[in-house]
């Protein structure tokens, strides 16, 4: 067993994005194939406690005690550390165990796991409390929603799984900015393992002469500022400027960057700012539907000149087999915001009907984000 451990392991580290999306997909399905009818539902349903029990370990610190600890730990010595009472402690620490998100080497004692040092490291609690307590709670609230709507399609973000699971007729803005919205940020910005100005040859198409007050990057709807402030950081040598846009709202919590302006815009009026070389769109236009989306792009439209670009940076769904992260992305998106993934597809007809054409898509990020790089037909 050990041998063939050894030989996937390897087949692993030796993959490409892609491969390894196939790897680790073959081996879940081969865990329910051996698995008998009984385990096999059991297995489907245990699924349902491991985000609260996550939740527990990091409420205690348990995952960075583990991890900083040189020795094992006991449950009385995790007891003393916590103050949570033994015995339940001991129930929850061998759940835990059961999971994978800590070891245990002994008779009530324990020490971290690979994942233990995943759930330790800095930001996780927030983007932890964000995936549980909004497209958690959205998505276990999905069949609900479906049912009594006779499984017609989720056309509205006020109409979502997020309102049934948070009984409220408000939608998944009613916190901007408050902790889910911060938590949400968080997560942004720590899954992601690649920025499109990675991926994408920036120095060869700004042959435009950028000038210290012409535009040269809009990020719209960017109140996090992370894409805005990731280009300024590597092109900071060219001139012109950078500016964020989103709502009133939205920017009183916005980051200061050095050289980056924040403008009040609403996405859905014409674009004020002409000219510039790139409007950046992250991971905006997944978050409406169709219709939404051609008038999003349609306001931008006016604005563009001849050398402008449109960057659409957001997941771009294969036609087939699409991976797991990927097909979270879009029910949570379908749950929370009423939004959609999709793909190569169904991106070319809002674009073509927007009066825009691709120039290129850059998989920066497989098998998930891509780069959708447009301009104005003619």
């Amino acid at each position: 067993m050990e041998a063939i451990v050894g030989q996937i392991k390897e087949l692993y580290d030796k993959s490409g994005p892609f491969g390894r999306e196939q790897i680790l997909a073959s081996l879940q399905n081969l865990q329910l194939e051996f698995s008998t009818y009984g385990d096999g539902v059991m297995k489907l349903a245990s699924s349902i406690p491991e985000g609260p029990l996550v939740t527990i370990g990091l409420d205690l610190n348990l995952f960075r005690a583990l991890t900083e600890s040189e020795t094992p730990l006991t449950t009385s010595q995790v007891a003393k550390k916590t103050g949570a009472a033994p015995g339940l402690l001991g129930r929850i620490l061998r759940a835990q165990a059961a999971f994978g998100f800590i070891k245990q080497v002994g008779p009530q004692e324990y020490t971290a796991s690979p994942l233990s040092e995943w759930l330790a490291r800095g930001k996780t609690a927030e983007m932890i409390s964000y995936l549980n307590n909004v497209p958690g709670w959205s998505i276990n609230s999905l069949p609900d929603l479906l049912y009594h709507n006779k499984f017609q399609y989720v056309g509205s973000n006020e109409k979502t799984a997020f309102q049934v699971a948070f009984r409220t007729d408000k939608t998944f803005e009613w916190d901007r900015p408050g902790t889910i919205y911060k938590n949400l940020g968080q997560l942004l910005a720590q899954l992601r393992v690649k920025n499109w100005v990675d991926g994408y040859p920036v120095e060869d198409v700004v042959a435009f002469g950028p000038e210290p007050d012409k535009p040269i990057f809009v990020d719209i709807g960017g109140a996090f500022s992370q894409q805005a402030i990731a280009f300024t950081k590597k092109f900071f040598r060219f001139p012109g400027r950078v500016i964020v846009q989103d709502t009133s709202e939205n920017l009183k919590h916005a980051k200061p960057f050095a050289n980056i302006e924040f403008m009040v815009h609403d996405i859905f009026k014409e674009q004020p700012v002409t000219g510039a070389k790139f409007y950046y769109l992250g991971n905006v236009l997944n978050d409406w539907q169709d219709a939404d989306c051609l008038c999003i792009l349609k306001a931008i439209v006016p604005a563009l000149c001849e050398c402008s670009r449109i960057i659409i940076d957001s997941p771009m769904l294969p036609l087939t087999n699409i991976s797991w992260r990927a097909a979270y992305m879009d029910l949570a998106n379908m749950s929370t915001a009423g939004g959609v993934e999709r793909t190569r597809t169904e991106w070319e007809v809002i674009i073509d009907a927007a009066g825009l054409k691709i120039d290129e898509i850059i998989e920066y990020d497989p098998p998930v984000y891509s780069a959708i790089v447009t301009s104005r037909k003619g």
